[in-house]
């Protein structure tokens, strides 16, 4: 059975509640990283396979090569400044490892006009990431085109880069099907909202939503 070890911040299975996913940070500063990281592991989760999760952060390579067959590392836009070292670091251990490593879902930073400030700092820690997810693997998965243009003008070909988007968007199939269970919300709808404290335009909107539905969390 192919013992596959995938980069999450928590197992799907793992229930914390919210003192304690603070506390340990097992969603990785942001919420959408389970989004796509519970997605691989669904994927992933087969009679034929034994999963088991890992942020990677002190794992040991020669433990991961002794014990796994396969490195599943799903990502988001990990191409930016602020994740540099991040990116390094992931770089230095891909490198000593023996098995294959599958990249889903990496993307380049960007603002809504197409233009990220800190494109060029990143392009070192870019290449060397992609070079090293390539001496373990045929392609490498990417969220869209403009991530995959950002490659290729980094040397990287079409061969080698491949446009799935976001591996949350494949979590039940290879159809993207959304179902309301209801019409509309309403002043009884429970609703869950989860706020990023650097966006200021999430202010306004989380002060309407409280207003509107009291049963708001």
């Amino acid at each position: 059975m192919p013992q596959i070890l995938i980069r999450s911040h928590k197992s799907p299975f793992t229930v914390a509640d919210a003192d304690t996913t603070y506390r340990q940070n097992l969603i990785g500063n942001n919420t959408g990283n389970l989004v796509f990281s519970q997605a691989v592991y669904r994927l992933l989760s087969t009679a034929d396979n034994d999963l088991e999760t890992s942020g990677l952060a002190r794992s040991h390579p020669r433990v991961i090569n002794s014990r796994f067959d396969h490195v599943v590392i799903p990502l988001a836009n990990a191409f930016r400044s602020t994740y540099i070292e991040t990116l390094d670091a992931l770089s230095s251990l891909i490198e000593q490892l023996t098995i294959p490593v599958t990249v889903l879902g990496v993307g380049e930073q960007a603002s809504l006009g197409g233009v990220y400030k800190g494109a060029d700092s990143v392009k070192p820690a870019t290449k060397r990431f992609v070079s090293a997810v390539l001496d373990h693997s045929p392609s490498i998965g990417v969220r869209g085109e403009r991530t995959r243009d950002y490659l290729n003008s980094l040397g990287f070909g079409d061969e080698h880069v491949k446009v799935i988007g976001c591996p949350s968007m494949f979590m039940y199939g290879p159809d993207l099907n959304v179902e309301k269970k209801v019409e509309s919300l309403n002043v009884d709808s429970a609703i869950a909202l989860n706020v990023s404290p650097y966006v200021a335009e999430m202010g306004p909107i989380s002060l309407y939503a409280a207003e509107h539905f009291p049963h708001l969390v």
